[in-house]
């Protein structure tokens, strides 16, 4: 019998504005071309891989890709001689270690599918031997649309990483809450969902693509989220983040924040009838279908 295969996903909200369908597939052709390599943490660097669509007549249709980790080894750096237990002086360096500039070591490739409709990527974050943080591929797109050529071009990308529903109800159940931040950018606005759309509205109204609001409880006091707050962290949870910082029960210091819970769906598969492919695409739907 063979053993199953676990996998899980999590997702991405990516927009533009203006936007369409068709400039969300362009963005994933163009960040390729660029080939742009990004560092995620420390010496650990990831470039786009490939991208490709199952069928280029319909603009509905997802996109496919993957991201390429690798390390990325400073020739600068000190170097031990493990032999003689000394440190290699800048002649030695020199001399004995001629690394290739083309090739990395410890790479892994994490795959995503992109819904351009809904404007959602969905990417592994366990598959096998396979295991990426949610916050590194969240610092990987950032850094990624970031890149002068692609923001002349299509100006604010946004990316937001999609938490829990229960990160935000955390933040409203801090028992005594002293500060809060709600920072949102600007949501599509055919999206379909009605408090995005009041939200959006009060942007325009106030001719603004985002706003970043800081709350502060007066002393001896708390903060009582009233309605129009609670609207505004629904739509930042999304296309943007939410934090508090407050006082459980027992007066110890509680901070919560939206993008420190990740959304995650987990299913498995058995790899001798289903391929690893059709197990991430079903699970992405299944996904997509909560948002």
């Amino acid at each position: 019998m063979s053993q199953m295969k676990k996998l899980s996903i999590s997702a991405l909200n990516i927009t533009t504005h203006p936007h369409s369908i068709e400039t969300y597939k362009n963005l994933f052709l163009d960040s390729f071309s660029e080939r742009t390599s990004v560092c995620v943490w420390g010496q650990r660097y990831a470039v786009l891989g490939y991208v490709w669509s199952d069928d280029d007549s319909d603009i509905n249709s997802p996109i496919f890709g993957e991201v390429l980790f690798y390390t990325k080894i400073n020739n600068d750096s000190n170097w031990l001689d493990l032999q003689a237990l000394t440190q290699l002086d800048d002649d030695e360096k020199k001399i004995r270690i001629r690394l290739p500039v083309d090739l990395m070591p410890e790479s892994m490739s994490v795959e995503y599918v992109f819904f351009p409709k809904f404007h959602i990527l969905f990417f592994e974050t366990y598959h096998g031997e396979k295991k990426i943080s949610a916050r590194h591929m969240d610092t990987f797109f950032k850094h990624l649309f970031s890149v002068d050529k692609l923001v002349q071009k299509y100006d604010e990308i946004n990316v937001t990483l999609i938490p829990t529903r229960e990160s935000l109800e955390q933040i409203f159940k801090i028992h005594r809450i002293s500060k809060m931040v709600i920072r949102i950018r600007q949501p599509n606005p055919d999206d379909g969902d009605e408090i995005e759309r009041r939200v959006l509205e009060r942007l325009k109204h106030r001719n603004v693509v985002g706003m970043n609001t800081e709350y502060l409880a007066s002393k001896g006091t708390a903060i009582t989220p009233d309605e129009e707050m609670r609207e505004d962290a629904i739509v930042a949870a999304k296309n943007g983040w939410v934090s508090a910082k407050g006082y459980d029960e027992a007066g110890i210091v509680v901070e919560e924040k939206t993008i420190n819970h990740p959304a995650e769906a987990t299913s498995f598969y058995n790899p001798n009838t289903t391929t690893s492919r059709q197990a991430f695409r079903d699970l992405a739907m299944n996904m997509l279908l909560l948002f």
